[in-house]
């Protein structure tokens, strides 16, 4: 009798290890997945500084006075200044090399380099003037490559390198009292390279459906205060979970503060807090709070190239006494490329 309950056993445990290393792997994955999103919706507020300061569409200027009372003889002369030419593409590139102090989002402390790059494609009319406000509808294909430890510690057990695919689709709009709203879908999967690094292989994937409304408050053209709050479903499956394939799925309620700076044409910087709110429907109506502290300086080399250097520390509290509460620390840089065609 001895050795079934020896076999059961040691079943038990390698199925215990197995959960326990799927765990890392999928939690590592989304928290990296969703670090990288929020930095790209920072990043567009940074963006819409320079873009506010350059100006776009046709203008009406009033032309200078060539002598001394020309203007009082045949009146104000108006200049049209010529439309941009209206550009659907968008192609992006971004390489990102930052430190985490905190891979595996546990309480014991793994710190590691991550290497991020993305590629992304994405087509749409750049304004749509309504009555309204301006509409901006898009969608497309972004693919990015998380490798770590290309320098200093290896990252936590149960964390290898991935990559992420997604499609998505949005309508934004802007109002003329800088009120701004975005609906938006996205499905995202993520695949590992196992057996090889030439093979992938999925473990985790979901629909996202989020709405976001966020207000504007200027100083400036270029400085300006911004409060973000967004809603989310994630319709999640984890293939190799071994008790709920849809345990990940959760409601997502994000509020975030920045301040915009526009230091000159070329530099912009923007610290930020952001509070996250996740409740796990699946788990034990299991919910958890993330706060986070940081700041975006960003740097315009030219119309296509923008470097960037980035920090921010994280702090998770969860309800349930057997999630890690962590805390994590990142700093790094990163070089974006876009092209407009």
């Amino acid at each position: 009798m001895s050795a079934p309950r020896i076999t059961f056993t040691l079943s038990a445990v390698a199925g215990l290890l197995c959960s326990t290393s799927v765990e890392a792997q999928v939690n590592s994955a989304i928290g990296a997945t969703e670090q990288q999103r929020q930095q790209r919706e920072l990043e567009d507020t940074l963006k819409r500084s320079k873009r506010n300061a350059q100006g776009s569409g046709n203008q009406l200027e009033v032309a200078p006075e060539l002598f001394a009372g020309e203007l009082d003889d045949v009146g104000p002369q108006e200049i049209l200044t010529a439309r941009r030419r209206v550009k659907w593409i968008n192609f992006d590139t971004d390489t990102q090399f930052f430190y985490t102090s905190n891979s595996g989002l546990a309480e014991d402390e793994d710190d590691t380099t991550m290497f991020v790059n993305t590629v992304s494609l994405s087509a749409g009319p750049e304004v749509i003037d309504t009555k309204w406000g301006e509409l901006r509808p898009r969608i497309g294909y972004r693919h990015q490559f998380f490798n770590y430890a290309l320098a200093g510690s290896s990252a936590a057990p149960g964390v290898t390198d991935f990559d992420s695919q997604a499609l998505f689709g949005y309508v934004g709009l802007t109002t003329a009292n800088q009120w701004q709203y975005l609906a938006s879908m996205e499905y995202q999967r993520l695949l590992d390279h196992t057996p090889t690094f030439s093979s992938y292989k999925e473990f985790y994937r979901d629909w996202v459906p989020r709405f976001s409304v966020s207000k504007t408050i200027a100083r400036s053209e270029t400085r300006y205060f911004t409060l973000n709050y967004q809603a989310a479903y994630h319709f999640s499956e984890s293939p190799r979970d071994l008790t709920d394939i849809n345990i990940q799925d959760r409601v997502e309620q994000v509020f975030t503060a920045s301040y915009t700076h526009g230091i000159n044409p070329k530099l912009v910087a923007q610290p930020f807090y952001r509070l996250i709110h996740n409740h796990y429907g699946n788990q034990s109506d299991r919910d958890d709070l993330t706060h986070s502290f940081g700041a975006l300086l960003l740097y315009s080399i030219n119309d296509m190239f923008s470097l960037r250097t980035f920090c921010a520390w994280d702090a998770r509290e969860s309800d349930l006494p057997f999630i890690a509460d962590y805390r994590k620390f990142d700093i790094g840089a990163a070089l974006h490329f876009g092209y407009k065609f």
